[in-house]
C-alpha cells in the first residue's frame, strides 16, 4: 500500500465520520423542539 492510497482511504473515512456526526447533530437539534 502506498501513501496516496492510505491518505485517500483516511480522507474517505474522515469524510464519512464528519458527515455522520453533522447529520446526528442536526437531527438532535431539529427533534428537540
Amino acid at each position: 500500500m502506498n501513501a496516496a492510497t492510505f491518505f485517500e482511504i483516511l480522507l474517505g473515512v474522515m469524510t464519512v465520520v464528519i458527515v455522520s456526526f453533522a447529520v446526528y447533530v442536526f437531527y438532535r437539534l431539529f427533534t428537540e423542539s
